[in-house]
């Protein structure tokens, strides 16, 4: 008989052996809380399953006299220990009690318009099957674009002022980073729990264009293993866009992967970003699949 119980630190050994990344998340990532995780356990009292919300960027305006969110969000993960004879059981009931969970929320905010989402590959019919069965929908599809660092990588010119390099954390390094951030995303701020989780990692690097001390556009990398690094965390501020700024930015984030030996880069953009769609397949992006974003919403 499998039960879902709270979460406690002692788990922690067994989740690590179920999926490692939730392991590190609920240790060091902040936007998860002991509170909004669950673990589904056996007979024998072993951890065999790991259910999980973390606040989303949208959910820290939550309490905040804001009307440009239609939609405020945290995100789900779960997790079923691998070849588990009840693995559907598990995620069922996974499932079920982080709907039960996350209802709650909505008491607290009876006025607000609330989501769970995760993602599921366009491959996965089985994983996107079973959530649609269990009340969840299609939200919307998340191109994975990847570019080949064997390749040549574009130049940009842009204005003399500006200067592109690995940016500083120190001192107000961190203020003056999300500032331009919740410019750049149209008022939401990306995490910044995310943000230091990511720093921790030694590949992760922030690369910054400047206008004298402002930070006005950006890109992030972090290893991915295998020879294949991320860039995602892309803005410009909209007084800097359509000069070449991200362009060039990005490009300059594409030159550290390369000469550090990576063989691919890879993102994730909303499939209606248009803008962006252009910008990258314009650079040498390539589609490699997709995501579809699967949401629950109160």
């Amino acid at each position: 008989m499998i039960t879902i119980r709270k979460f406690n630190e002692q788990d922690l050994d067994a989740i690590q052996q179920i999926h490692f990344m939730s392991w590190l998340q609920l240790q060091w990532q902040k936007d998860f809380h002991g509170e909004d995780a669950f673990v589904a356990v056996d007979d024998s009292n072993q951890v065999v399953g790991v259910a999980a919300l973390s606040y989303s960027a949208t959910w820290y305006y939550i309490d905040r006299p804001v009307t440009h969110i239609p939609d405020f969000q945290m995100n789900l993960e779960y997790h079923v220990k691998e070849d588990h004879p009840q693995t559907e059981q598990i995620k069922l009931q996974l499932l079920t009690t982080m709907k039960e969970h996350f209802a709650t929320y909505k008491k607290k905010y009876p006025d607000r318009t609330i989501s769970m989402r995760c993602w599921c590959e366009d491959s996965s019919i089985a994983d996107m099957s079973f959530l649609l069965k269990n009340g969840l929908y299609a939200h919307c599809v998340t191109p994975v674009l990847a570019f080949d660092l064997t390749k040549d990588i574009p130049n940009y010119s842009i204005p003399s002022s500006i200067e592109i390099g690995i940016h500083s954390f120190e001192g107000n390094g961190m203020k003056q980073y999300l500032q331009a951030n919740e410019m750049g995303f149209d008022q939401v701020q990306d995490s910044e729990q995310e943000l230091w989780f990511r720093l921790g990692g030694e590949t992760t690097k922030v690369f910054t264009a400047k206008d004298g001390e402002q930070v006005i556009s950006s890109t992030t990398v972090w290893g991915m293993g295998e020879g294949r690094s991320a860039t995602e965390n892309i803005f410009t501020i909209p007084a800097y866009r359509h000069k070449n700024i991200a362009r060039a930015t990005l490009s300059t984030a594409l030159q550290y992967l390369k000469e550090n030996g990576e063989k691919q880069a890879s993102l994730t953009v909303l499939g209606t970003n248009r803008p962006a769609l252009a910008m990258y397949y314009s650079m040498g992006y390539e589609l490699i699949y997709n995501l579809i974003e699967m949401r629950y919403t109160l």
